[in-house]
């Protein structure tokens, strides 16, 4: 979703990956929506391509399912970034892919591994995200089961997840700055 940090996090782990304190992709402090469509950072010395989307169902989501088709067939790892826990809210964000899954050979594609970043999270699922990943793996005879299959269809078999804490005031004055380092 929009306003999630996904542009903070991947500048973060540009900083981790280059020791460079630059700020790659546009932030904001406010809630204002900030990426539109998809931006995207070379790191040659590493041979990677960062991708930063505009978050789903935001505003005008007309076009959310050409985006997570084009973020899908270019990608080789996608790190969906949520917050709280992996619910029901966010297999339906995902349900767009699913929809071109009859229209992609998964035979002779690489498929993308995908990791869920929990961000913000309650202490419980702190303690054990890989419960909060149960509501991917687990079977229920509801309207979102179709959405679990196609998930486990689409992407490799080592689905993952990690959780982390909510920042603290000092951290997110730092981000806002452009200083990733601390």
């Amino acid at each position: 979703k929009a306003r999630m940090g996904k542009s903070s996090f991947l500048n973060c782990l540009a900083y981790q990956l280059t020791k460079e304190n630059k700020k790659i992709f546009e932030t904001k402090g406010t809630f204002e929506h900030v990426t539109k469509g998809i931006d995207f950072y070379h790191l040659p010395k590493h041979n990677l391509i960062l991708l930063d989307s505009q978050g789903l169902d935001h505003e005008d989501s007309s076009h959310d399912p050409i985006l997570l088709l084009f973020v899908y067939l270019i990608s080789d790892i996608i790190i969906f970034n949520g917050t709280q826990q992996l619910q029901n809210d966010t297999l339906k964000l995902l349900e767009p892919i699913c929809a071109f899954m009859h229209s992609v050979d998964l035979e002779d594609i690489v498929k993308p591994h995908l990791f869920f970043r929990i961000a913000n999270a309650f202490p419980v699922v702190l303690e054990d995200p890989y419960k909060s990943l149960d509501t991917i793996n687990v079977t229920y005879n509801d309207q979102y089961q179709s959405i679990r299959d196609s998930i486990k269809l689409l992407f490799q078999d080592d689905i993952d997840i990690v959780a982390t804490e909510h920042l603290g005031k000092s951290s997110t004055a730092y981000i806002d700055e452009g200083t990733y380092k601390p």
